[in-house]
């Protein structure tokens, strides 16, 4: 249960923990695009080789492309991982939320039912006959409402 007093910590975190997240799928994301733009630009080089290379050559080519291909697959399962992580904290920020809000719903829920059980309207204020008892009584109203209020505050009631 979250309490009211970590409650701007716990969003703060969890605001600094997305804000992270998608530093890291930005710095992800531009990492593979400058490795496939590396390998794109590559390609015209590769076509400029003659037939007559050797088979060495030919070996080495293919190793260096695995190679990029490889690290371009471990980079692609760090953006994945990283996004899913985001996801997940963006998942926990809204249960938080949920969370708090439906707290927020008890807490009036049961201040209300205090309050209903509280006050008890005086019988001369059902249907006031004059002015002076309708003064009288939205006055006694408010002087409960107040008592109500301080009472529920200190955990009297």
């Amino acid at each position: 249960m979250i309490t009211q007093t970590s409650h701007p910590q716990t969003i703060q975190h969890l605001i600094f923990a997305v804000v992270g997240a998608a530093v890291i799928v930005f710095v992800g994301r531009f990492a593979v695009d400058r490795l496939v733009g590396g390998a794109a630009s590559a390609q015209p080089q590769i076509a400029q080789h003659s037939v007559q290379q050797s088979d060495a050559l030919a070996d080495e080519d293919r190793t260096t492309a695995e190679a990029r291909r490889d690290r371009l697959e471990h980079e692609q399962t760090l953006v994945d991982e990283a996004e899913a992580r985001r996801r997940e904290k963006e998942q926990a920020i809204e249960a938080a939320q949920t969370q708090i809000a439906e707290t927020a719903r008890a807490n009036e829920d049961r201040k209300e039912q205090a309050w209903q059980h509280f006050y008890k309207k005086p019988k001369k204020c059902d249907n006031p006959p004059d002015n002076a008892t309708l003064v009288e009584c939205s006055n006694n109203y408010l002087h409960e409402q107040q008592r109500f209020e301080a009472l529920y505050a200190a955990g009297k009631l």
